[in-house]
């Protein structure tokens, strides 16, 4: 065996070993990807540049995010090793992926899509096994089997009717669900193809093989039930849109035969319509989960206001930036410089925007477009056009591969081209789509890229453009959680807001309030102690609506730590420092606290308040509890 071969068999077992550890290890799997690419260098056949357009284009968006920072104004060319290695441009050589996989004959070929495959598998038994665990799998994992006081637990999203065992979001073990879910997106239509294909066998050949018929299908069914459960409703439009872009390809958009289709299935395509609506509104209807998932979309106080903070932060340094951009590795100092006399001025709003990742922009177009300016814009455009191009030119085998468009789509919404995770499997599929010489009208490219490259593009910048248009102190709540930290919806609607019934099934009811700083802050790291006491009113207004006012109060003053817990994957400490007991009147109840004791007086700590009403139960009979008024300014001050 000559000594290219060796590298060439090296080559495919690197890039078969890439796609087994994808879903268990970034690093595992990165470090596959190099040493495949390593050993294709050593190979020395590489493909002719005009037959891989697409690597060109994506190295071009890098390097031109690069030499505008060298040509930037605000950059530093004495950190010049940090912007090669820990910036955006950085990620340039996952690019080189693309080559490496292209180049691979169709039987190579064949033999690594069995992995994607084996890897689809691992993907859907580790979100089952996480959906069940009680920790983390990959902490856990990392920390020796065994669960660190202090780390950050999976987020719990119920339990099972029957036995009550809880059930906790989906992520395997990736860190995010968000990560999980592009991963999803990516594998399952591998999945759900070659389920596809197993029921469409012949029945001497399907009883035949009937135990590996029914483990896909069970497989494919838990891989939607997971796609369901992981709350990627980005990843969800995602896969929607992508199956209509799947439906017009395959149907060469053509309206004539659309229209002949549509009048010959009408009552059939209606009725079918009409069931599939109802049965998202029972399900709506229903299930809390998806219920919450859709009802965040519309709401603007809740915690997908960082989304807002950073759509506003990324259209600041857009239109100071507009056509050049801020070049790689200096997106989160200028986020930081939008922010600063926003702060100063509102300075209650500094944990929000301190926590609210400043790294990316949270929308891939975006992303690029305020490092690279309109021309890294235009190039990002272009590099998608070349992949839809992909699509049209073989729609009868692009089934399997949607979950790339899904991924363009979801990007809409979130991050996943900055998501390494993602982004490297991602362009290992895309280099798989079998290419064809056959030639696309230029009529029809520019009306597939209308429909679904621009008008989603049109879109989603449109939407953020009404979002960021929200004022700032609409964006900010005091959020009320139960003893458990669990959010509470109840005593939410009392802040600031209006009386509440509930049952009279306790002598009392009890809440956290949260929302207030031990010091006035500033993104530039500038801190000083807050002098100024906290203090709120409880209002307690007979007549507004029936039931039984509480007759005491008892609060709590909680200290809690501040820091991002998505970012150190750990949760926040409490601790009580004082509690007392107060007796209620009608009208207004102030409370006013100064000169608290905080155990570390030079740091920033929450100052929360656990408020437990409670009423007399020989007055309280039958009669409904009555929840009053809670009304507390932004900066915790009457």
């Amino acid at each position: 065996m000559s000594r290219k071969e060796t590298f060439q068999k090296l080559t495919v077992v690197f890039l078969s070993l890439f796609w087994v550890t994808v879903p268990f290890s970034v690093s595992v799997s990165q470090i596959s990807a190099i040493i495949s690419i390593f050993c294709f260098v050593l190979v020395g056949q590489f493909p002719k540049p005009k037959s891989i357009p697409i690597f060109w284009t994506g190295l071009a968006i890098y390097i031109w995010i690069l030499v505008v920072h060298i040509f930037s104004d605000s950059s530093d060319f004495s950190h010049w090793k940090k912007t090669l290695t820990h910036s955006e441009f950085s990620d340039f050589w996952m690019f080189l992926f693309l080559p490496v996989l292209q180049s691979q004959s169709l039987k190579n070929k064949t033999k690594i899509r069995r992995f994607i495959m084996i890897g689809a598998w691992c993907l859907v038994l580790s979100g089952i096994l996480s959906v069940f665990f009680p920790y983390r799998l990959a902490s856990f994992v990392m920390d020796g089997l065994q669960y660190l006081e202090g780390k950050r637990l999976p987020h719990l999203i119920g339990h099972l009717p029957v036995s009550s065992l809880p059930v906790y979001l989906p992520i395997g073990f990736q860190n995010t669900h968000l990560t999980y879910g592009g991963l999803l997106a990516l594998f399952l239509p591998f999945l759900l193809q070659k389920t596809f294909r197993l029921l469409q066998l012949k029945p001497p050949m399907r009883s035949r093989l009937f135990s590996g018929i029914l483990l896909h299908l069970i497989l494919s069914l838990l891989g939607i039930l997971l796609l369901f459960l992981n709350q990627s409703r980005s990843i969800w439009i995602g896969l929607v849109v992508s199956m209509l872009f799947y439906i017009s390809i395959k149907g060469n958009l053509n309206v004539k035969a659309f229209y002949r289709f549509f009048k010959k299935y009408n009552i059939r395509i209606i009725l079918i319509s009409l069931f599939l609506i109802s049965g998202c509104v029972v399900l709506y209807k229903s299930n809390w989960l998806f219920q919450r998932s859709i009802d965040q979309l519309f709401t603007k106080q809740t915690l997908e206001n960082q989304r807002v903070w950073i759509h506003k932060g990324t259209r600041h340094i857009i239109e100071s930036h507009p056509f050049f951009g801020v070049g790689s590795g200096n997106y989160k100092k200028e986020f930081e410089s939008s922010y600063l006399e926003l702060v100063e001025n509102k300075p209650y709003l500094y944990y929000e925007i301190s926590i609210t990742p400043k790294s990316h922009a949270h929308h891939d177009f975006l992303h690029f477009v305020s490092l690279g300016g309109v021309i890294a814009g235009l190039l990002f455009l272009f590099l998608w056009i070349l992949i839809l191009k992909l699509f049209l030119r073989n729609p009868k085998n692009s089934r399997q591969y949607m979950g790339v468009y899904s991924i363009f789509i979801a990007g809409f919404f979130q991050c996943y081209l900055l998501d390494d995770e993602v982004v490297l499997p991602l362009l290992g599929i895309l280099s798989l789509i079998p290419r064809t010489e056959k030639k696309i009208p230029a009529i029809r490219v520019f009306l597939q890229s209308v429909l679904f490259l621009i008008i989603p593009v049109g879109l989603s910048l449109s939407l953020i453009f009404i979002g960021t248009n929200a004022k700032e102190n609409e964006l900010f709540l005091h959020r009320t959680r139960d003893i458990h930290n669990f959010l509470s919806p109840i005593a939410q609607k009392t802040v600031n807001g209006v009386s509440e019934n509930i049952p009279n099934s306790e002598e009392a009811f009890y809440f956290k309030l949260e929302g207030c700083l031990s010091h006035f802050a500033n993104l530039d790291g500038r801190k000083k102690k807050r002098e100024s006491p906290y203090s709120f009113q409880i209002v307690l207004s007979p007549g507004q609506k029936t039931g039984v006012l509480p007759n005491a109060v008892r609060i709590e003053l909680r200290e809690r730590d501040s820091f991002d817990q998505d970012q150190k994957f750990k949760a926040h400490g409490e601790k009580i420092l004082l509690e007392k007991e107060y007796h209620l009147q009608t009208g207004k109840n102030e409370f006013v606290f100064s000169n608290i004791p905080f155990s570390n007086p030079t740091e920033i700590l929450f100052l929360d308040f656990g408020i437990e009403y409670i009423w007399n139960k020989e007055e309280l009979g039958n009669k409904e509890r009555l929840i009053p008024v809670l009304k507390i300014k932004e900066n915790c001050g009457i």
